[in-house]
């Protein structure tokens, strides 16, 4: 089981993603697994909001847009050992690159 979540939806509930994160990967157990994105277009903040989301939630899969940012935080963020997946590909050359 898997499931993604979009930060950016969280306003709307008026509750903040470190409150709802832990319920949902409690939610669906510890077979499943917890995807998480970040919001920055930085690579250096979008690198931090990644460490700070696997330091509270270690087996969360950290979401990352494949935009130039983006393709360094991945590489950075895999050299950390924290496991993201590239998102926001709307291009075959994204999805090369990514």
């Amino acid at each position: 089981d898997q499931l993604p979540t979009t930060p950016s939806f969280f306003p709307a509930s008026r509750e903040s993603i470190w409150s709802v994160l832990p319920r949902l990967q409690k939610a669906i157990g510890p077979r499943g697994t917890l995807f998480a994105q970040t919001m920055s277009r930085d690579a250096g903040e979008m690198v931090a909001e990644a460490k700070r989301l696997s330091n509270a939630l270690p087996d969360i899969v950290v979401k990352i847009p494949v935009t130039a940012e983006g393709l360094v935080a991945i590489k950075a963020l895999k050299n950390e050992g924290i496991t993201t997946l590239g998102t926001a590909v709307y291009s075959a050359v994204q999805g090369l690159l990514a």
